[in-house]
């Protein structure tokens, strides 16, 4: 069976927010289930370009013990509840804080990259025409 886990906005009556689910996309001919719709996207350009897809889940119902609920839970009787344990909201902004310091750090790898491929190529590029007599830039 082929799980995925997927990130949706959770809502009963009134909504919950974004939670996380295990959810199976496909049977076991490889096929996407009823009301999954799965594709790619096409060639991405960049250095380190990844796949990229797609997927659309139309009224595709998940049970609740797909639900990964560390610090929430739907009872039985479809009741929604949070943990009572205190959580440090500095937790999530530092996750977000690595990330973000992750992706300036690319940036700056493949900036590095550039300016020494320019220093490199400005340093032995002769400007100007070459004089057909002497074979020399003027």
């Amino acid at each position: 069976q082929h799980m995925s886990i997927v990130y949706a906005n959770w809502s009963l009556m009134e909504e919950y927010g974004i939670h996380e689910f295990i959810v199976q996309m496909r049977d076991e001919n490889h096929r996407p289930l009823p009301g999954i719709s799965i594709g790619d996207v096409g060639p991405k350009l960049g250095g380190r370009a990844g796949d990229t897809g797609f997927l659309r889940m139309d009224k595709v119902r998940l049970p609740r013990d797909r639900m990964l609920c560390k610090h929430q839970q739907v009872l039985p009787d479809g009741t929604y509840q949070k943990s009572k344990k205190k959580r440090n909201p500095y937790t999530h902004y530092f996750t977000m804080l690595i990330t973000r310091a992750g992706i300036v750090r690319s940036a700056a790898t493949s900036l590095s990259r550039a300016i020494t491929i320019s220093i490199r190529y400005s340093a032995v590029r002769h400007q100007g025409f070459i004089d057909a007599t002497q074979g020399l830039a003027r």
